[in-house]
């Protein structure tokens, strides 16, 4: 049976310099198909931009009534956090769990709208730069936006597959962009429309859809899908302080649920976005062991799951698995300081030298090959690196090294 090539990376982050070492290493490995499961940006305005947004900030409404107006938060907020405990902790709440449509509150109509000009008169020819960079080698490209991105059709062409279906490298490719957490600096950007949002409803009515037009065309090729958020607790293991896990609780309840089986070939997720469960496997989970099993909590399904670095399976009740693909970031990425909700609302807070100055710096420069037979069974999987170490920081762009290969019976329960 042969054996196709599928090169996977994530989380560019406008790395070029990184994005281009993939790009040509992959078609020097004869790759059958390029995989990019979004984020392809990093800061998606210019400082200049979110300086002048802040200029413009609003004080019609006072800190009591912006957190009140929090309205879509408030129910879940309320109840994780406690009633009674006063505006102060739920204001806290609002910062650390970055509610939808806090900053539109904060910001008037004339500011989000130069924002959304800013944007598209910097990121979008950047975007536009990227994809033609991946597309020179003459590889067929299937890619996704992630949480940093706007949805990206305009831009991929073709190749986007959010919520649509493309028949590549002899595999029906389907996607889903958009990611569950945003640092407060996208945050603005998704509460504006700029970003992808993230919904796990139309993520469900995605995936349903999905299973009855390929239960309806009974197409011969394996299902293999490229959604920027992986599932809860497979390769979604958070290493920055706190720990705990930043995967969609629905993508898991989707791909345990029985009746979403495919009566042929197999499943695979390509994913991304929570960088420390990549190939570098720096999140608190890995550090004591590669391997990491457990059975499924029952809330969500009926079902077990694996992970070790930048891979993971998900079994079902009915013995399918499916292999999780998450490649890590394959770009230079920090994450950078920015105001909360409830701070810009407080008259006494001011933008200082830490704006958007980097909190924390990540690892990168990882990416995947997947072998893959016809019938969507994985031979192997081997995962690269181009992050010098050598260099001061380690954060240079260096030679491709292999960091490791996990082989095909990973897959197998």
């Amino acid at each position: 049976m042969p054996i196709r090539k599928i090169f996977h990376a994530s989380d560019v982050h406008e790395d070029v310099d990184a994005f281009r070492g993939f790009t040509n290493f992959a078609s020097a490995q004869g790759a059958d198909a390029l995989v990019v499961s979004g984020d392809w940006s990093l800061l998606p305005c210019r400082r200049d931009d979110y300086r002048s947004l802040l200029a413009q900030r609003s004080f019609v409404q006072e800190r009591p009534q912006l957190i009140t107006s929090l309205d879509r938060g408030m129910v879940s907020l309320l109840a994780k956090h406690g009633p009674g405990r006063g505006l102060d902790a739920v204001a806290a709440a609002v910062q650390q769990e970055g509610v939808a449509q806090a900053y539109k509150v904060v910001f008037p109509e004339v500011a989000q709208r130069r924002l959304r000009r800013a944007h598209q008169e910097y990121m979008v020819p950047l975007l536009r730069q990227m994809y033609d960079m991946v597309c020179e080698p003459g590889i067929p490209v299937v890619g996704v936006g992630g949480n940093y991105d706007p949805l990206m059709a305009d831009i991929l062409g073709e190749s986007d597959v959010h919520a649509r279906k493309r028949d590549v490298a002899g595999f029906r490719w389907r996607g889903y962009s958009g990611g569950n957490a945003n640092p407060g600096y996208v945050g603005v950007l998704e509460d504006f429309g700029i970003t992808s949002h993230f919904d796990e409803s139309e993520l469900e009515d995605v995936m349903i859809r999905a299973y009855i037009d390929d239960k309806r065309e009974q197409p011969a090729a394996p299902v293999l899908w490229v959604i920027h958020n992986p599932p809860l607790f497979v390769t979604d293991a958070l290493g920055m302080e706190g720990g705990g896990h930043g995967g969609s609780p629905l993508l898991l309840q989707q791909l345990l649920r029985p009746s979403l089986v495919p009566r042929k070939g197999k499943r695979v997720l390509f994913c991304g976005h929570i960088h420390e469960a990549g190939p570098h496997g720096n999140a608190a989970i890995f550090q004591d062991r590669q391997l990491y099993e457990s059975v499924v909590p029952s809330q969500y399904g009926a079902g077990s799951f694996r992970c070790m670095p930048g891979v993971g399976a998900v079994q079902t009740s009915r013995g399918e698995v499916i292999p999780v693909i998450n490649s890590g970031n394959l770009g230079r990425f920090d994450i950078k300081n920015f105001p909360s909700p409830a701070e810009l609302a407080d008259r006494r807070w001011s933008p200082d030298r830490s704006l958007l100055q980097t909190v924390h710096a990540f690892d990168f420069g990882t990416f995947s090959r997947v072998d893959m037979r016809d019938d969507g069974s994985i031979e192997q999987v081997v995962q690269y690196s181009l992050m010098d170490k050598s260099a001061l920081g380690g954060r240079s762009v260096g030679k491709v090294r292999e960091l490791r290969t996990v082989p095909g019976k990973f897959f197998t329960f």
